[in-house]
């Protein structure tokens, strides 16, 4: 994960590199991205659709390359979001959640990040989707899907959603 340790300030351009290596330390491909990050804010990157011809990777790095562009949000009112319902089908491998926006002013672009994790506490599985808009107090239906059965139940979901603090809409 990644995590914002200034309170105020945060950036709409935050760039970053995935680097996936195989078992012999070989780098099997490098897919470069650009996310935003809010002021305090904790939060994985995901990145799906990785093509890796095949190769099984082994290691993975992301790197974050300096911030040129921080901008000062003081204590700007933070989403509140709560999550309602959670429930996950083994068998189509599809996550089902309802999302409650509980604060003071609509949302819109609102990303989810989903983590599915075992009984020693990894994580076995990442998959994200986007709300296009949540306004304030209400909820929302949203999935999470994947491409393969998992064999287990996940022992426990994390959710995280996210908005991008600096659009000038809020």
């Amino acid at each position: 994960f990644v995590k914002n340790p200034n309170l105020e300030w945060g950036s709409k351009n935050l760039n970053y590199s995935l680097k996936l290596f195989n078992q012999d330390n070989i780098l099997i491909i490098e897919k470069k991205g650009k996310t935003f990050i809010n002021p305090g804010e904790q939060f994985t990157i995901f990145e799906n659709g990785v093509n890796t011809q095949k190769a099984e990777p082994y290691r993975a790095t992301i790197t974050i390359e300096p911030v040129k562009n921080w901008q000062y949000l003081g204590r700007k009112l933070k989403p509140q979001f709560l999550i309602t319902k959670n429930k996950f089908d083994r068998q189509s491998s599809i996550l089902e959640i309802e999302v409650k926006n509980n604060s003071e002013f609509d949302a819109r672009d609102v990303y989810l990040t989903a983590e599915l994790i075992d009984k020693n506490g990894n994580v076995f599985a990442v998959s994200e989707t986007k709300i296009d808009s949540i306004n304030a107090e209400e909820k929302s239906e949203t999935f999470f899907t994947w491409q393969k059965i998992f064999l287990n139940e996940p022992s426990q979901i994390e959710i995280t959603p996210r908005i991008n603090l600096m659009d000038a809409s809020l």
